[in-house]
């Protein structure tokens, strides 16, 4: 890597962390192209003859431009044993006698040091079949999300679960988001529970018999025609459905 390079990267004083799923092109861009290189140099720098004196070769702007950008991915990367090692190294620059053969030791501490750490370091594949549903989420949910802003970081944790093959907890998030959809309900029939409970602290249990309350006598109130019919269908099937989360999956995995 030329002086040049060196010190482009050097600009940039900090990188975020990596987080949550990220696709493989994204970890290249942001991180393992950049530490990669400072991989490279430091191998390179340790075979290759300087064309330098030996006793100026430590003080090429390059090296210092270099060790910054070691830091900053470093730190990114939270190779907390490599960030030191480059502490060592900084110091040695700036206040410690030069040889050539201390400073080889230090690239190859560095470049050790980095290599361990990266060892450290895991990352969960996804299967493409998984990975669809991944990229196309926020689109298939899209309604549930402008509808109900709160949950959306649940919707997010379902997807992230389901992608790493965790399927207890697929079904765990799931059932959070119906939750919502129930309370929601449970708000829109204007329920009122026993001892001045509220709604967004009831138990299913307790919120479906409210509901199914509520729905028996709004419809002897109606008269008997298909607004009625239609009434009826949409909200027993609706208590029919909570029902079935509830028994087939909310209990087996909450409790």
């Amino acid at each position: 890597m030329n002086g040049g390079n060196a010190r482009a990267l050097s600009e940039r004083n900090d990188v975020d962390p990596p987080y949550g799923l990220l696709s493989w092109r994204e970890l290249m861009d942001k991180y393992f192209y950049q530490i990669g290189r400072v991989l490279n140099w430091l191998a390179q720098e340790e075979i290759t003859p300087s064309q330098d004196d030996q006793s100026r070769r430590p003080h090429r702007s390059s090296v210092k431009s270099i060790l910054a950008e070691a830091t900053v991915y470093c730190r990114a990367l939270e190779l907390d044993t490599a960030e030191r090692t480059v502490k060592g190294f900084s110091d040695y620059l700036n206040y410690e006698e030069k040889t050539d053969e201390k400073y080889l030791g230090h690239l190859r501490e560095l470049r050790n040091a980095i290599n361990y750490g990266l060892e450290q370091r895991f990352a969960i594949y996804v299967p493409m079949e998984k990975a669809k549903l991944r990229l196309s989420y926020k689109d298939h949910w899209r309604k549930t999300r402008k509808q109900f802003k709160s949950i959306r970081p649940e919707i997010d944790d379902l997807v992230s679960c389901h992608s790493a093959n965790c399927n207890t907890a697929v079904v765990f998030h799931a059932m959070r988001i119906a939750e919502a959809g129930l309370r929601a309900l449970a708000q829109e029939q204007k329920v009122v529970l026993p001892k001045g409970r509220l709604v967004k602290w009831e138990e299913w249990r307790g919120l479906i018999d409210a509901i199914k309350t509520n729905v028996t006598q709004m419809s002897a109130n109606k008269r008997r025609d298909d607004a009625r019919a239609e009434y009826l269908e949409f909200y027993n099937g609706v208590i029919a459905e909570f029902e079935g989360f509830k028994d087939v999956y909310r209990n087996h995995v909450m409790h």
